[in-house]
């Protein structure tokens, strides 16, 4: 990782597969997909985390042949082994955005 401002901060780069299993639609329903992440973590304070990402994937036997994302999440940790997420993006075709729980173990 790398400091800025004294603000930790980590910068990734991942090259990523997926296998994806969903019901017919169109294509086939097992869905092999490869292609490259790359993002941004800091750590804003000692519970708090913000997460910039991007990420393109490649489906050889399904069309569309591509899906794009980037996103950006916030993430606070009140206790240890539990946080709460705030999350955007953009897809493909469109936007999307949630609010979710972890449970570390």
């Amino acid at each position: 990782g790398v400091s800025i401002e004294r603000v930790p901060a980590l910068l990734f780069a991942l090259a990523t597969g997926t296998l994806s299993l969903s019901p017919v639609f169109s294509g086939p329903s097992l869905r092999p997909a490869l292609g490259p992440e790359a993002g941004l973590r800091l750590q804003i304070r000692p519970n708090l985390i913000g997460l910039f990402s991007a990420r393109q994937h490649f489906f050889p036997f399904h069309h569309p042949r591509t899906f794009s994302e980037g996103a950006v999440r916030l993430r606070w940790s009140p206790l240890k082994a539990f946080a709460f997420e705030l999350h955007t993006g953009f897809i493909t075709h469109g936007l999307e955005g949630g609010l979710g729980t972890y449970y570390y173990f």
